[in-house]
């Protein structure tokens, strides 16, 4: 949906209120004192609104205006965007094609087993650095659990690697979610730190040479798994 927002001295030569005038027959132009005033047009609906205001207060409260304005514009976009039904799992970055040794990672799962990802070479993993506290990352679990119940029996495997919460809270989590993939816990951020990126989520794909192949960023889509790592189950 796109707006255009007008803030214009009232004239009564052919200037920019004539202009405007001349396509929105609607606008108001008997305004009596009100000298200033503006305008967002709904370019979809034709939809006019106006915000009158005295030359006297124009000083004082243009910045609020312009503020306003704003949060106006972000509101109506923001409605826009939730009646498309737009969602965060359906955003996804593009991955970097990458090509460096995999470090190395010995984790705790949930039940207090070491697990070495180094151990999995017969399979291409996809490692995700992940948090409860996290919203994109609570929004591409689906998608990942998703993907991974449709290829793990095509030499996929995927690790989320909780970044430095306690226990319960992952245990929680991980039930909530019904995630079926193994969880390792990292308390002290190590991959993180091996991995130069502090951001979450952030995902990782291997493959079985023990090379980081693909690194994600930000969230990913059932989309963005299927075009770049499917084709590297099927090598």
């Amino acid at each position: 949906m796109r707006y255009n927002v007008y803030h214009l001295p009232q004239t009564s030569s052919k200037g920019s209120w004539g202009y405007v005038r001349d396509f929105i027959p609607e606008i108001n132009l008997s305004a009596g004192n009100h000298t200033f005033c503006t305008i967002i047009i709904n370019q979809e609906s034709n939809s006019v609104n106006q915000f009158w205001m005295n030359k006297d207060k124009v000083i004082h409260f243009l910045p609020l205006v312009f503020i306003g304005i704003g949060l106006i514009v972000l509101g109506l976009v923001a409605i826009q965007v939730i009646s498309n039904g737009n969602s965060s799992s359906e955003f996804s970055v593009t991955p970097s094609i990458v090509n460096f040794a995999t470090p190395e990672i010995t984790l705790n799962d949930l039940s207090g087993k070491k697990v070495s990802i180094s151990d999995y070479r017969q399979q291409i993993v996809l490692i995700n650095n992940w948090a409860t506290w996290c919203p994109p990352c609570e929004a591409e679990m689906p998608v990942l659990l998703d993907y991974y119940q449709r290829h793990k029996t095509e030499g996929f495997i995927l690790f989320a690697i909780n970044a430095g919460e306690p226990t319960d809270d992952v245990v929680d989590f991980v039930d909530e979610y019904h995630l079926s993939f193994p969880i390792l816990l990292d308390p002290n951020n190590q991959t993180l730190v091996d991995f130069h990126n502090d951001n979450l989520p952030s995902s990782y794909v291997i493959n079985h040479d023990g090379y980081v192949v693909l690194a994600w960023t930000g969230p990913i889509n059932r989309a963005m798994l299927e075009k770049y790592v499917t084709p590297l189950l099927e090598q």
